[in-house]
């Protein structure tokens, strides 16, 4: 079976080719020799090959520890050409991969780097993912570039075997300066509500008071005291509302009976001002 698949590997397809590259040396026990001849059969090929399936070929070298740098390199720079189209997938495969081989050219780092950082930035990389490489995180120059938080998150829960040479992550920043002097220098304001200066409230509650609303404890923020009535304005307004409402109807009444009977006596016009007062 070994010798008809050498044998017919040079005419099959690039996909199939690529198939039987990743698991012909661990099926067959392939030796180096016959690995690169597979590897070298690849080459016309790369222009026309996914993303995925570049980044294949970098892990099957990884796997058999083959560092063939005739190989390598093209399939980096077809990489390079595509790296708009990598997955978070495959940015993190490569990344693995180069580190196993301890093999990368600098371009082809800061094409990965670039990559990284752009599906980080859209969380499209989850911190567990990125703990499984934290040493090639490290190793590549990629650890500094994370943001801090995030640092934080991989570091917690990467176990001590990951953290081993990897300098830990900053520490989380204070609240705020510690003191006044401190703030003024640098221009710190902390986020809170309107201090109570004396008197402030009593003034506001006079107020509320003759308005018969409920007092307001911070303007700024609309933040009213609950321990009076909040609603007894709003009552208010709709009671005088009914007032002026019954007062058009009780006129239009009028209007209309004053159209339909004849004049008035001196009695019915003495009646009718007295209702109105």
């Amino acid at each position: 079976l070994k010798t008809a698949v050498q044998e017919r590997y040079p005419g099959l397809s690039p996909r199939l080719k690529l198939r039987i590259f990743l698991a012909a040396p661990t099926l067959f026990d392939l030796s180096q020799e016959e690995t690169v001849l597979m590897a070298e059969a690849l080459l016309p090929h790369l222009s026309s090959m996914e993303p995925a399936e570049l980044t294949r070929c970098i892990v099957g070298c990884a796997r058999r520890q083959l560092v063939h740098e005739p190989f390598l390199q093209p399939v980096f720079q077809a990489l390079r050409e595509q790296r708009e189209k990598m997955s978070p997938v495959d940015v993190i495969s490569c990344i693995h991969a180069v580190h196993v081989m301890n093999f990368w050219t600098p371009k082809f780092r800061r094409s990965l780097g670039f990559m990284l950082m752009e599906h980080v930035k859209a969380w499209r990389i989850p911190a567990a993912r990125l703990r499984d490489v934290l040493p090639a995180l490290h190793a590549l120059g990629y650890w500094p570039r994370l943001t801090g938080s995030l640092q934080r998150a991989v570091w917690r829960i990467a176990p001590e075997d990951l953290k081993y040479q990897v300098p830990p992550p900053p520490k989380k920043p204070l609240d705020g300066p510690q003191d006044d002097a401190e703030a003024q220098r640098t221009g710190w304001r902390r986020f809170g509500l309107q201090k109570i200066r004396p008197g402030m409230l009593r003034r506001i509650s006079r107020e509320a008071r003759e308005a018969k609303e409920a007092p307001f404890l911070s303007r700024k923020h609309g933040l009213k005291d609950l321990t009076s009535n909040p609603w007894e304005g709003k009552r208010k307004r709709k009671e005088e509302e009914r007032f002026v409402e019954s007062l058009r109807q009780e006129a239009a009444e009028e209007a209309a009976e004053e159209a339909q009977a004849p004049p008035p006596t001196a009695v019915e016009s003495f009646i009718r001002m007295a209702r109105r007062l």
